[in-house]
């Protein structure tokens, strides 16, 4: 199973923990195994955000149940919409 992100700043924060556990529920008994990706932007403060959402959820659904973890998707498109600061800051540190 692909899951891009494990839970976006615009989805409803009151749902997050029901949702996760409702997947986990799934995902444990169908013994699935989850590529779990990490969104990587210009926005630092989302990005320690979605981060730590993305480390609560794997540790929900346990070491046994996780296949992989991508960080950020799709990178080479953040050029089209990102400042080149950003750009620059991101590959160069």
């Amino acid at each position: 199973l692909r899951i891009f992100q494990a839970w976006n700043l615009a989805w409803p924060p009151e749902e997050r923990r029901s949702s996760w556990r409702g997947l986990r529920d799934f995902i444990q008994a169908q013994q699935i195994k989850v590529l779990v990706g990490a969104p990587v932007t210009c926005n630092m403060d989302e990005d320690k955000k979605t981060w730590q959402w993305t480390k609560e959820f794997l540790q929900m659904i346990g070491p046994e149940h996780v296949m992989g973890l991508a960080i950020g998707n799709e990178l080479e498109l953040l050029t089209d919409h990102a400042e080149p600061e950003c750009i620059r800051e991101m590959w160069q540190g």
